[in-house]
C-alpha cells in the first residue's frame, strides 16, 4: 500500500511538471528557444511576432548560477530552433543533457574569434576543455555580425519562401555592420586609452577600437588591498573618471570599491535583450563623460 502510495505522487509530480512546461506557451504557437536575452531581440528582429521567442536565462540573473528548470528544458524540445551563443556554461550543460534528443541546436558564435578571458561562465558549446575564453561575443559588432550571420542563415534555410525573414535579416546586418562603422570613426582619437570596469565583460569591444579594458575583478574574485593598491595606479596615470558595473551586480559591491579609487559609478546591462541599443549605449558610456560625443544613431 506504501508503495502504490510513492507510485501515485511519482506520477502525480510528473504531471505537473509536464503541465508546467505545457502552460508556458500556447497550443500551436510556434517556438523558439535562445539562451540569452540579446539572444531573443535578434532572433525577433527576423521573426517578428511569427514565433513566441523564450530566453532560458531569465532577467537579472547571471549566467554563472543559472540552470535550466524542467518547464524549461520541456521547451527546448518543442521548440523549432534553439539557439545558443557557444560561449558559456550552463549551454554546455544543456547540449549534453539533450544530447540524446533530436534537437536542433545552433551554435550561433561558432565562427567567432575568441578571446582568452578571466570569466567564470566560459564554456564553449561542444568543447570539453575550453576554460579561459571570455564568453561576452554579443558586444562586439564584429563577432555580432557572425552571431546573426548563423541565426538568419538557420531561420531562412528553413523557411527559403519567406521574403520577409530574408529582409529582416539583411536589414539586421546592414544596422550592424553600418554602426560598426561609425564606432571606428568615432573611437579613432580615443585608440590606445583605457577604461575601467568591474567584472571584463568588454574585452571584445576594447579588442574592436583598440581601447584598453582594466578590470577590477581578477580571476572572478573581488579586489585585494594590494589590487586595489594597483588599480589607483592605473587610474591617477589613465585619468580615468569613472567605473563601469553590469547591472546585475550588487551596487553595495561596487560602490566601495569606486570611493576607495575616487571614481564615479556608471551601469551597463550586457544582458539587455536589445543588444544593439545596448552596445550604442555602452559606446555613449565611453565616450560622453570625458569627450562629450554626440549619441550614435
Amino acid at each position: 500500500m506504501k508503495f502504490r502510495h510513492i507510485i501515485h505522487i511519482f506520477i502525480t509530480t510528473l504531471l505537473v511538471v509536464f503541465i508546467a512546461g505545457c502552460a508556458s506557451s500556447k497550443v500551436g504557437e510556434k517556438v523558439i528557444t535562445v539562451s540569452i536575452p540579446p539572444l531573443q531581440g535578434l532572433v525577433e528582429a527576423i521573426v517578428n511576432n511569427d514565433y513566441k521567442v523564450v530566453a532560458l536565462l531569465p532577467s537579472g540573473s547571471t549566467p554563472e548560477n543559472y540552470s535550466p528548470t524542467p518547464s524549461q528544458l520541456i521547451n527546448i524540445e518543442e521548440s523549432e530552433f534553439v539557439f545558443f551563443v557557444g560561449t558559456l556554461d550552463f549551454e554546455n550543460t544543456i547540449a549534453q543533457r539533450l544530447a540524446e534528443r533530436d534537437i536542433n541546436i545552433v551554435n550561433t558564435g561558432r565562427d567567432a574569434e575568441l578571446i582568452e578571458g578571466e570569466c567564470a561562465h566560459n564554456h564553449k558549446v561542444g568543447s570539453e576543455h575550453n576554460h579561459g575564453v571570455d564568453p561576452h561575443i554579443w558586444l562586439s559588432l564584429v563577432e555580432l555580425e557572425k552571431v546573426v550571420g548563423n541565426i538568419g542563415n538557420a531561420i531562412c534555410s528553413t523557411h527559403p519562401d519567406s521574403v520577409r525573414y530574408k529582409a529582416n535579416f539583411e536589414q539586421l546586418m546592414g544596422r550592424i555592420k553600418a554602426a560598426h562603422e561609425h564606432y571606428l570613426e568615432l573611437f579613432e582619437p580615443h585608440r590606445g586609452e583605457a577604461f575601467l570596469i568591474y567584472h571584463p565583460a568588454l574585452t571584445y569591444f576594447a579588442r574592436d577600437y583598440g581601447l584598453e579594458q582594466i578590470s577590477v575583478e581578477q580571476e572572478g574574485k573581488a579586489p585585494t588591498p594590494t589590487t586595489l593598491a594597483k588599480l589607483t595606479v592605473d587610474v591617477d596615470n589613465s585619468k580615468i573618471k569613472h567605473l563601469i558595473y553590469q547591472s546585475e551586480y550588487p551596487i553595495d559591491v561596487v560602490k566601495p570599491v569606486a570611493e576607495v579609487l575616487g571614481v564615479e559609478l556608471l551601469e551597463i546591462n550586457p544582458l539587455s535583450s536589445d543588444v544593439l541599443a545596448e552596445v550604442d549605449r555602452i559606446a555613449n558610456t565611453l565616450l560622453t563623460p570625458d569627450y562629450g560625443a554626440e549619441r550614435v544613431n
